[in-house]
């Protein structure tokens, strides 16, 4: 027999901090975050603004600072050279500085992903010299309906990506914010018949709103570790409705949830009860072996979560 423990969402993060990898994630209230990168992370309010907006949201909110470096249309290795960005993160008390690739990150031109890793590495030792975290922030493969991009070419350069960020990121212990796998993954599998293919493009290579607002969830499930099902923000022109914002999120905990140990611990994603006061971020089952030892769950006396066996929210236990 099983020992099922539901519980409500926001406790969740309290349950699988114990198994967070190596870059000190789950984030808390203060945490300060550097983001550095070209028009990928800068363009339609800048990829942090996202995440903020979507920390904010969630139940409990969580509080982050947050700022950009950014070259247009640069390199890892020419932000490092020619920016401001080592001295920021030598002076700056930066938790986490997340680093965007470009072409070398996906080996364009030819030979040049090394390039890509010795500049992520160069950083990471600034980074880690300071005492903070080094977070990747996986980019997208160029607009698939361009001439000069074509299906072989979107599908070839997605699988270059999300190799060669794993890899680096494997190898210096750096959380991967997998946005480009969910871009792709709802580019190839659209949540809607009536949309077109490059509906999450604003040109050819760049991010709309939509998509910005996409990554935000990536970034906010990577993060904190807590399922974005059932949760609701918006920001300028990123305002899906119901039935886009509840496939993104279910798309996003998936991607995350075949890739993440963490996530993986969750047997079955986040539920939505539509019938659950507003904010509810939905429940989520646990499963765990019998012979596991008890687990005593407590919380905070403002979190005003009831006690026994009543459905929202609260712990229920049972064989």
């Amino acid at each position: 027999m099983r020992r099922t423990i539901v519980a409500a969402a926001f406790l969740l993060g309290a349950v699988l901090t114990r198994s967070a990898p190596a870059a000190d994630i789950p984030i808390s209230d203060g945490t300060r975050i550097l983001f550095i990168g070209n028009s990928f992370t800068e363009l339609f309010g800048g990829v942090d603004s996202y995440v903020k907006a979507a920390c904010a949201a969630s139940k409990p909110p969580i509080k982050i600072t947050t700022k950009r470096i950014i070259g247009w249309a640069q390199e890892l290795s020419n932000l490092y050279a020619n920016t401001d960005a080592v001295n920021e993160i030598k002076n700056g008390k930066w938790n986490i500085v997340v680093l965007q690739g470009f072409n070398n990150a996906q080996n364009w031109p030819p030979g040049s992903v090394e390039s890509f890793y010795d500049s992520v590495r160069r950083f990471d030792a600034v980074i880690k010299a300071t005492g903070g975290k080094t977070v990747l922030f996986m980019h997208w493969a160029g607009n698939p309906t361009k001439n000069w991009m074509g299906e072989a070419k979107y599908e070839n350069d997605t699988k270059t990506l999300v190799d060669n960020y794993t890899r680096i990121g494997k190898e210096i212990g750096a959380v991967v914010v997998p946005c480009g796998l969910v871009l792709h993954d709802l580019t190839k599998n659209p949540p809607a018949k009536d949309l077109p293919k490059d509906y999450l493009y604003h040109d050819d290579i760049h991010q709309n709103a939509l998509s910005s607002g996409i990554n935000g969830y990536t970034f906010f499930t990577m993060l904190t570790h807590r399922s974005p099902i059932g949760m609701h923000y918006t920001l300028g022109d990123f305002k899906p409705d119901a039935a886009m914002e509840k496939a993104i999120q279910e798309r996003v905990w998936k991607i995350i949830g075949d890739r993440e140990p963490w996530a993986k611990a969750v047997t079955g994603a986040a539920k939505t009860d539509a019938g659950k006061a507003k904010g509810d971020q939905g429940r989520t089952v646990l499963s765990f072996r019998k012979s596991h030892p008890p687990l005593n769950l407590s919380w905070p006396s403002w979190a005003g979560l009831p006690s026994g066996t009543s459905r929202h929210p609260s712990i229920r236990i049972g064989t």
